[in-house]
């Protein structure tokens, strides 16, 4: 005989079965290119990403932390880690893109001064000195580095516990053409990051410094991710909808899409167009402007979608056309960030 919590788990395991059958639609992942927040000049390509972080011979001790609202200092200075991890992110979303060439360069070891306002001619001539040694056209400089992170141990709305790492983390960049002695951009970003935890006391001394660091160094990546995001266009993933449900054409295209021939998928679409229902017509339409997205087609796209509007309104597809309208604005930035040229 079933126990009463047996039934319950079989019960709610149906019912969910149920209701996903029941869904007339499908989500899934693709990734779209994002444009950047600001367009730099076209004829900058390849850039050396370094940092202005490397020890002195007076830093023996990093930052102050707070660890159970105890406020401590570090005994080790972590800064240059802290620093490289930022730029290696840096670099590796500048070169996913293909709007920058970007290359590492750590080994400068010259130390530049904190605040822009206080950079002489002697600076600008190391950094054109850079430039010529890597065959680049700009230098981008995480020039500074700020962080503070606290730990404390909380209790949830359960009345369990669980330990909470809090980081705050500002860096400061900039982006430097040598060559025209000019500042590219400069921006100082503040980042707030919280990472839970197990309900650690940390009475061991390793195992509270490995853990800081791992912390500080995921907040620095994120840091370095967020300004690649300001200077170049960036792919990121998004969730779209399909409808699976409705004619048996629109069925059989839905489990083309699946198995990636959209081609096909197309082709029973299209049939459904006719179908005597409105609803599948209008979904048919709605299933064949995502067709055209995944193609990269974005003015056929908005077609479809606007005649599943006029078809059959209702809130997925408005608001489906909506997110392509922006996309096709988006495209003509991401052109002109990329190529320099306004379409």
């Amino acid at each position: 005989m079933l126990s009463l919590r047996k039934f319950a788990l079989i019960l709610s395991t149906v019912v969910l079965v149920l209701l996903s059958a029941c869904k007339t639609y499908d989500f899934f992942t693709i990734t779209v290119l994002e444009p950047a927040e600001i367009a730099l000049p076209a004829g900058l390509k390849r850039i050396v990403i370094t940092h202005n972080l490397y020890r002195l011979p007076g830093d023996t001790t990093g930052t102050f932390y707070s660890l159970l609202q105890q406020v401590k200092q570090d005994t080790t200075y972590l800064y240059d880690e802290i620093a490289t991890e930022s730029i290696y992110s840096l670099h590796d979303l500048l070169n996913s893109s293909g709007r920058f060439e970007a290359i590492i360069n750590d080994s400068i070891h010259f130390h530049f001064p904190r605040s822009v306002n206080d950079f002489t001619l002697n600076d600008v001539d190391v950094i054109r000195q850079v430039c010529q040694q890597n065959n680049a056209d700009a230098v981008i400089l995480l020039n500074n580095l700020g962080t503070f992170d606290k730990y404390n141990v909380l209790t949830d709305d359960l009345g369990g516990y669980y330990g909470e790492f809090e980081v705050i983390l500002t860096s400061s960049w900039l982006f430097i053409n040598p060559f025209s002695a000019k500042l590219n951009d400069s921006k100082l970003i503040t980042d707030t990051s919280y990472y839970q935890t197990d309900p650690w006391h940390f009475d061991d001394i390793i195992k509270e410094f490995d853990f800081r660091k791992e912390v500080l160094l995921k907040s620095a990546s994120h840091a370095g991710i967020r300004y690649g995001k300001r200077i170049s266009p960036y792919w990121t993933e998004t969730e779209r909808l399909v409808f699976k449900n409705g004619s048996k054409e629109i069925v059989k295209g839905y489990k083309s899409s699946q198995q990636g021939n959209w081609t096909g998928a197309v082709s029973y679409w299209q049939k459904a167009l006719t179908d005597p229902q409105l609803l599948n017509q209008s979904k048919a339409a709605f299933n064949l402007g995502l067709a055209g997205e995944m193609d990269g087609s974005l003015d056929p796209a908005i077609g479809w979608v606007k005649r599943s509007v006029d078809i059959f309104p209702d809130t997925i597809n408005k608001i489906y056309l909506q997110i392509l309208e922006k996309r096709l604005i988006q495209q003509d930035d991401i052109f002109y960030q990329m190529e320099g040229i306004k379409k």
